[in-house]
C-alpha cells in the first residue's frame, strides 16, 4: 500500500485548507501540557480526510484550532491562503453532542434556518425553501414543525447535519459526529454523509476514534501519535466508491488498511 510520509511532501497541490507547523500548549495546574506538536497537513478542495490517533492525542484540539475556536501556540491554519484567527465564513463545525447544539425551544425548521440566518437571500420564502430542501436530503421532510426533544437521537443528529449543510459550507469539520448514536443509526448517518459529500463536493475534515469509520468514509487518513500529537503518517485509501455498509467492510482493501491502522495505534499505546 502506497503511503505518504508526514511533512511538506504530504501536501497536495492546490490545497484549500493548510495546517502548517501547528502546535498547542496548555497551562494546567502551574505546568505546561503540550497537546499537539508541529502538525503539517493540507486538504484539497473536495477531499474527505479523517484524523485518527490514540485517546488524548489532541485530535479535537486540532479541529478546534482549524475551526478558529482555539488559538494555536505555534504555526497557523490557512483557508484559501488566508490565516484563520477566528471562525471563518464558509466553514461549519459539526459537534459530537448534537443534543446540546440544537435549540430545544426552536422547531426543527427554525433550527435549520438558524445556520444561515445572516444569508443575503434569507427572506421568509427563501429560508423555508432552503430548510425544506435540506430536511428532505436527510429524510426529515415531514418533521419541520416538530421540536428536537420530540425526535430520537439519530433524528436529532440528522437535524444537526441538515443545519450544517443548509449553511452551504465549503468546509465541513466533524468532531466524532456519530459516537453518541447506536450502531445501526451510525451506519445510516455515515451513508448519509457520504451521499451528501458526493452530491455537494464538500471538503470534509473528520476527527474520529473509530478506525473502521475513518476507512469507510475517507479518501485519506492522517494518523497522529500519542500526546503530544504529531502527524506520523498519511494513508491514502484505495477503497473504491460507491462505498456500501456491508460489502465495503468486507473488501480486502478495507481490511488491509484497517489492520494497518489498528496495528499502528496499538503499538503506540
Amino acid at each position: 500500500m502506497a503511503r505518504t510520509a508526514a511533512g511538506p511532501a504530504a501536501v497536495p497541490h492546490s490545497a484549500l485548507l493548510s495546517l502548517d507547523g501547528l502546535g498547542k500548549t496548555f497551562a494546567a495546574a502551574g505546568a505546561e501540557v503540550e497537546a499537539i506538536r508541529r502538525v503539517d497537513l493540507s486538504v484539497a478542495a473536495g477531499e474527505f480526510v479523517s484524523i485518527v490517533g490514540p485517546s488524548g492525542c489532541g485530535k479535537s484540539t486540532l479541529l478546534q484550532i482549524v475551526a478558529g475556536l482555539l488559538a494555536p501556540s505555534a504555526g497557523e491554519v490557512r483557508l484559501d491562503g488566508r490565516p484563520i484567527s477566528e471562525p471563518p465564513e464558509g466553514m461549519v463545525y459539526l459537534f459530537q453532542q448534537y443534543s446540546r447544539s440544537l435549540f430545544p425551544w426552536l422547531t426543527v425548521e427554525e433550527n435549520v434556518a438558524f445556520g444561515f440566518r445572516h444569508a443575503r437571500d434569507s427572506s421568509r420564502r427563501a429560508a423555508a425553501s432552503r430548510c425544506a430542501r435540506y430536511l428532505g436530503m436527510v429524510g426529515l421532510a415531514d418533521f419541520g414543525a416538530r421540536y428536537p426533544w420530540q425526535l430520537s437521537g439519530g433524528m436529532q443528529q440528522r437535524v444537526a447535519i441538515a443545519r450544517a449543510l443548509a449553511a452551504q459550507p465549503r468546509v465541513l469539520l466533524m468532531d466524532e459526529p456519530f459516537s453518541s448514536v447506536d450502531a445501526l443509526t451510525r451506519l445510516e448517518l455515515q451513508g448519509l454523509i457520504l451521499d451528501l459529500w458526493a452530491r455537494g463536493k464538500l471538503t470534509v475534515l473528520l476527527v474520529t476514534h473509530d478506525v473502521e469509520e475513518a476507512v469507510y468514509l475517507s479518501g485519506r487518513i492522517a494518523l497522529l501519535s500519542k500526546r503530544p500529537g504529531r502527524l506520523v503518517e498519511v494513508f491514502p485509501n484505495p477503497l473504491p466508491h460507491p462505498r456500501r455498509p456491508v460489502e465495503s467492510r468486507e473488501d480486502a482493501r478495507f481490511l488491509a488498511l484497517r489492520h494497518e491502522l489498528l496495528s499502528r495505534l496499538l503499538a503506540s499505546e
